[in-house]
């Protein structure tokens, strides 16, 4: 629904749910370091299960010669954000 309604107001405009909304809040007013992780580690969680919904365009990447198609691009991308959730928690 989010892309359907950035498409229609010709995507200039950022449409959010008030989630994100509140995280975008709250991120801009972070005051100390760890206020500001605690906010990108919620901004990543909660970003993780709507993945899908942002790359239903593509197909799989091209993998070796030998191994066949590869991994989804939205595979890599929640690896790369796990990994990231990961990181922040070290």
């Amino acid at each position: 629904q989010l892309r359907n309604l950035e498409k229609s107001f010709g995507g200039g405009v950022r449409v959010c749910d008030r989630t994100a909304l509140i995280l975008d809040i709250f991120n801009q007013r972070a005051a100390t370091h760890e206020a500001a992780l605690q906010v990108t580690l919620a901004q990543m969680e909660y970003q993780l299960p709507r993945l899908t919904k942002l790359w239903t365009h593509l197909e799989r990447q091209s993998g070796g010669q030998v191994k066949g198609m590869g991994e989804k691009q939205i595979e890599v991308d929640k690896r790369i954000l796990r990994t990231q959730v990961i990181f922040l928690f070290l």
